[in-house]
């Protein structure tokens, strides 16, 4: 099924705010609060067909009765297609999905959102600082770190990785599903990963304002499932 309800998968956002993760042993299927922007678990996709919008090399299988996303190794923009349905004009949202590396020893790939912000006409936010002006937000995971990197700006400094051993995780593995939660509301961007069963905050940081669209990279082959991006209403700012 893929519902695509609103226009946009761009981020302007326009007040700094802290929201509370999910719930530790929240079920995996648990929606975020607010509308579903786009949501695709690929029951309405053949086994063996690529879904509409997904890059060539990424087709339908199935496990246990449960349809997901097989990418093969050098897939780059997975989400080929998506960007272009208007989703520049999403706002403050939280993208969910759940993913696995099946191949030994080959582990990692970057999420990232706000892409082509300069390229885009669709601006929701006017005048932006020069500061505030960048190509995109890479949300890199590792095997045993997580970096998140605004890409674009020269006076950006250099990010240093969040050990998942920090936040009490383990090293991500081959073969093993998680689930993972991407979370940009304001000015602030909060990421999840859910690993036997917990939910935990791997990240929570400021970042600037813009818009364009979320995609992947991924040099590693990559499984993906239950795909969605629901609005976040934010919440009033205390003056």
């Amino acid at each position: 099924m893929n519902i695509l309800s609103k226009v946009g998968i761009g981020i302007c956002l326009l007040v700094l705010v802290t929201l509370p993760g999910p719930a530790a042993g929240a079920a995996e299927d648990d929606n975020p609060e607010g509308s579903i922007l786009y949501r695709d678990d690929f029951k309405d996709t053949a086994v063996g067909a690529r879904p509409a919008g997904f890059l060539k090399g990424c087709v339908i299988k199935e496990e246990k009765g449960n349809k997901y996303l097989a990418c093969k190794q050098g897939g780059s923009r997975l989400f080929r297609n998506l960007n272009y349905y208007g989703a520049r004009h999403w706002l403050d949202y939280e993208w969910s999905f759940r993913f696995r590396f099946p191949a030994e020893g080959k582990v990692g790939f970057v999420p990232y959102i706000r892409t082509g912000f300069e390229v885009t006409p669709f601006r929701k936010v006017p005048g932006l600082a020069g500061e505030e002006k960048y190509t995109c937000i890479n949300l890199e995971y590792r095997v045993k770190e997580f970096i998140p990197q605004v890409q674009g700006r020269t006076n950006e400094p250099p990010v240093l990785g969040v050990a998942w051993l920090v936040k009490g995780l383990k090293a991500l593995e081959s073969g093993k599903w998680y689930q993972t939660r991407i979370r940009a509301v304001g000015k602030t961007l909060e990421v999840f990963l859910k690993q036997d069963g917990k939910w935990v905050t791997v990240y929570s940081g400021a970042i600037p304002a813009g818009g364009g669209g979320v995609n992947l990279n991924s040099r590693n082959p990559c499984d993906l499932a239950d795909i969605m991006i629901s609005e976040i209403t934010p919440p009033a700012v205390v003056k």
